[in-house]
Order: structure tokens, then sequence, then C-alpha cells
């Protein structure tokens, strides 16, 4: 497993929530690397870590959820017909091997 992200219009304000009822922030608010989306990442007590995005306005807090698997293309093609998701990218990087996003049809359920 790798985390799951919930999207907020301020992420800055989320984390101090989060922070102020006793959750673990281990990653500050801040933009991605080489990208301008402010993001923070929490971790629950059983160690589970979970990404706080700043979408504002999004209708959907749920965001996405990042898995680690053996087989990519296994995976896209699994979650795109059984699930209806759509890849929104793939890509290659250095430090986590290739990165794909799928994203949940809103008209699927």
């Amino acid at each position: 497993f790798g985390h799951f992200g919930i999207a907020t219009d301020d992420v800055a304000k989320t984390v101090e929530l989060i922070r102020a009822k006793g959750g673990k922030v281990t990653r500050e608010p801040g933009p991605v690397k080489g990208g301008k989306t402010v993001i923070a990442f929490i971790e629950d007590p059983d160690g589970y870590k979970f990404e706080i995005l700043e979408r504002p306005g999004t209708p959907e807090p749920l965001g996405q959820v990042m898995l680690r698997v053996g087989d990519l293309d296994r995976a896209i093609s699994f979650y795109e017909k059984a699930c209806g998701m759509k890849l929104l990218r793939k890509r290659d990087n250095p430090e986590y091997k290739v990165i794909s996003m799928l994203n949940l049809l809103s008209n699927f359920l």
C-alpha cells in the first residue's frame, strides 16, 4: 500500500486542524517537486500515510489512491476494466520507477 489522497480548499489549515488533534505530519505543506499543487502528508496511528491535496472547489474530497504493484500494465488494465477508471497519465520517475494516475469516472458507480 502506498497512500490515499484527500482534497481540500486549504492544505495548511487542514494540516493545522489535524496536528491540533494529535495527527502526525510527515511532510509539511508545500508544492510537489517540479509542480505547483500544494500537498502535505499525514500518518495515521497504524502507520498508513495519506496525502492532503489543495484543490479548491473540488466536489469529491477523496482525490486518489496510490498502490505499489508488481505489474503496472496488469494493474492499469484491471482498474480500467473492473472499476471503470481512466488512465490520466503514465510517466517514468527514477525514484519510484513508473507512476500512473487513474481517475474514477463519476458516472460509473
